[in-house]
């Protein structure tokens, strides 16, 4: 950890987060490895443009900034925007972090976890317990993850029968949300193994892409 940032790197893969809080973690850049000459942590900040907010929000891995919020939930309408505090950053090894962020007005704590393995996959998993002893509901809980601008393209799966897995593109666009939702389960013939945001025209050998695959317990 170089100051208020941690630098993640494993098979050729670079990952950088900004842990400075007060809110939670930013992810500044996972993709190719970076070396070890980082720049400082003010130049991964973004300048502010004109007619907005007077300090740049970042996008966190819960969201915010012009993501969308990755925590939806409130205790009976109230609590629904807590205000995360970054209480406690853990380096277990060179390719893995641990994040503990704390809403002690709201009794909340989201623990975040990032992982490089040996092939340089990382794993990212949120989980947030509720310290109070009144309800809280829990409407959604996601990891954002943001791709640099160059990223123009998707591609995910659809398919039928004895089509299953046929794989789709489209141009990733300034605005909206692509949204993909599974009536009949992970089986389903047009279910989505993954999402793959690249570069222009990317292929097996060719390009940058950025993938990612939502992996649950349950």
């Amino acid at each position: 950890m170089t100051g208020q940032l941690v630098h993640l790197r494993r098979h050729g893969v670079s990952v950088l987060l900004d842990v400075a809080g007060p809110g939670v973690p930013a992810l500044l850049h996972w993709g190719r490895d970076l070396g070890t000459d980082l720049p400082v942590r003010e130049a991964w900040v973004p300048p502010v443009p004109h007619g907005t907010v007077d300090e740049p929000i970042p996008t966190t891995l819960l969201g915010g900034g012009m993501a969308s919020p990755g925590l939806r939930g409130s205790r009976a309408g109230q609590a629904w925007a807590p205000r995360w505090t970054v209480d406690d950053v853990a380096r277990p090894d060179d390719s893995s972090v641990a994040v503990r962020c704390t809403d002690a007005a709201n009794g909340l704590t989201v623990s975040t976890t990032l992982v490089l393995d040996a092939h340089g996959v990382l794993t990212v998993g949120h989980v947030l317990r509720n310290e109070s002893p009144d309800r809280y509901q829990l409407d959604r809980v996601a990891v954002v993850l943001p791709v640099p601008h160059r990223a123009t393209e998707l591609l995910d799966m659809t398919g039928r029968w004895a089509r299953e897995r046929h794989p789709q593109r489209h141009q990733f666009t300034a605005q909206g949300t692509w949204l993909r939702e599974s009536r009949s389960g992970r089986t389903g013939h047009d279910a989505t193994l993954l999402l793959v945001a690249g570069t222009d025209g990317f292929g097996n050998g060719r390009g940058e892409v950025w993938g990612a695959h939502l992996a649950w317990s349950g």
